[in-house]
């Protein structure tokens, strides 16, 4: 007979508890739900690494979310790993040619720190409450993406 599995300690908030597993199980138009076995809030780029080893090794389906506004349901994941990104939302560095974001990092949040230095990125989505790390999974299109190109090519 063979052991559960040895599950990583995380700095960040593991969730197997109904409740929090339920709050990722359907993304914003609450039209389709798939119930993850856990939920990830990492606490660091060493959390997402560890929780992509041990889902890769379970042989576990693993899904990453920010506000949950993902097209065809990219976010969740049914009996795998939810890795909420909300709590990776900082801002890290920011010069005159870039700037250094977590994946969930809102683009509100961003464009608080940049417009400020006069910056801010020439092609953005119509809402500024999604996550950079969402809407660069999808391109990015907003209203100058006709002169500028998507998000993700700039």
């Amino acid at each position: 007979m063979s052991s559960p599995p040895r599950i990583p300690a995380f700095a960040g908030e593991l969730r197997l508890d109904e409740e929090g597993r339920r709050a990722s199980a359907s993304n914003f138009g609450r039209h389709v739900e798939r119930l993850p076995r856990a939920v990830l809030a990492p606490a660091s780029l060493a959390d997402v690494q560890a929780m992509v080893r041990f889902a890769r090794a379970e042989g576990l389906p693993l899904a990453a979310r920010g506000q949950s506004h993902s097209t065809f349901t990219q976010g969740l994941v049914e009996g795998g790993v939810v890795l909420d990104m909300r709590s990776l939302a900082g801002v890290r560095e920011l010069d005159r040619e870039s700037v250094l974001v977590d994946a969930g990092a809102r683009w509100s949040t961003v464009l608080a720190r940049t417009l400020p230095e006069g910056l801010g990125p020439p092609t953005l989505t119509d809402y500024q409450e999604l996550s950079v790390g969402g809407t660069l999974s999808v391109g990015g299109v907003g209203g100058e993406a006709h002169q500028h190109g998507a998000q993700v090519d700039n």
